[in-house]
């Protein structure tokens, strides 16, 4: 019985020794990623003939985030080409969204090598949260 009573003993005496006050949980760290990637057709690309593109943009993101996306036929001195702009696109963490566009390039796009480039921007705080040149478009080649 004396052994049952001091092992009682120490576990009060440990109980009463951690009184220390729980701290708060850190919170959450949010964050936006994301990731596109594009397949062009044709692949080999001739002006005045539609070039189509096959868009997949994928959040990594850890919240539901509403985006503008934006893609973009740019030159190195930063002439477009082509452009447009998706609004309100939702995103859920880990989602794909997709998407089949196309144009018609100038007569005159052989003359300088294009990018594709796609921006995606918080549409609540305007942050870009995406920003890259994902393909480059040769004509004539």
């Amino acid at each position: 019985m004396m052994k049952g009573a001091v092992t009682l003993g120490f576990l009060l005496l440990a109980l009463t020794g951690c009184r220390g006050q729980a701290g708060e949980l850190p919170e959450e760290v949010i964050t936006y990623s994301f990731d596109a990637k594009v397949a062009v057709n044709p692949t080999m690309l001739q002006t005045n003939k539609r070039v189509s593109f096959n868009l997949e943009v994928t959040s990594a993101s850890n919240r539901t985030v509403k985006t503008d996306i934006v893609l973009k036929v740019v030159s190195k001195d930063g002439e477009t080409a082509y452009e447009s702009i998706w609004n309100d696109v939702l995103f859920h963490e880990n989602e794909v969204w997709n998407l089949t566009q196309g144009f018609l390039p100038a007569s005159d796009a052989a003359r300088k090598p294009w990018s594709v480039t796609i921006l995606v921007r918080n549409q609540e705080t305007q942050e870009v949260l995406f920003n890259q040149s994902i393909a480059t478009l040769a004509f004539n080649q």
